[in-house]
């Protein structure tokens, strides 16, 4: 099935809407406004625009290459808007395979994101935390590593607690930053 603005919000079947009682809704507009400026606000920011401006080697190049990822994310963002307006259901990028291709497209996409895509970000963005806490105070390689163990651990246990927790430190520390 190809997604299609042809195809009423009703066209997914009532046993596919049933199994989504389950989940539930509990994070705002602002809650999701903080994880986005949140996650554009992370430990990249002080990291890939100086990577951007050495690999291009002008300002100029550097602006055009930041301009072209704005327009790119912009389509992205669009897109997804799009797309939770016509299957308002919630598992986000698993609904929109499952209705475009089938079950099995959506749910290999949602152990990938699951087993390699969010796990190698967490990773990325931990190692980055515990890199610049090193300059503050001193760790060696193996401390580093154990302590980005640690904080994803707590960091876990802390968001399988409860959401509306997790979302009020999200915003706080996005506000900080």
């Amino acid at each position: 099935m190809i997604l299609s603005q042809s195809q009423p919000h009703d066209s997914v079947d009532e046993a596919s809407a049933s199994q989504d009682v389950g989940f539930k809704r509990e994070l705002t507009l602002y809650d999701a406004l903080m994880i986005n400026v949140g996650t554009t606000l992370a430990s990249a920011i002080f990291i890939v625009p100086a990577i951007v401006l050495a690999t291009t080697g002008t300002a100029f190049m550097s602006s055009l290459v930041w301009i072209v990822a704005g327009g790119l994310s912009w389509c992205g963002a669009v897109t997804f808007s799009e797309l939770a307006v016509m299957y308002p259901r919630a598992g986000g990028q698993y609904v929109y395979f499952k209705q475009a291709y089938s079950r099995f497209w959506g749910f290999l996409y949602g152990w990938t994101l699951f087993s390699v895509i969010q796990t190698a970000s967490i990773a990325a963005a931990t190692v980055a935390l515990m890199t610049y806490l090193a300059y503050f105070i001193p760790m060696s390689p193996v401390t580093t590593k154990v302590g980005s163990i640690v904080l994803i651990m707590g960091l876990t246990i802390w968001n399988c607690i409860a959401v509306r927790t997790s979302a009020n430190i999200q915003n706080r520390t996005t506000v900080i930053k």
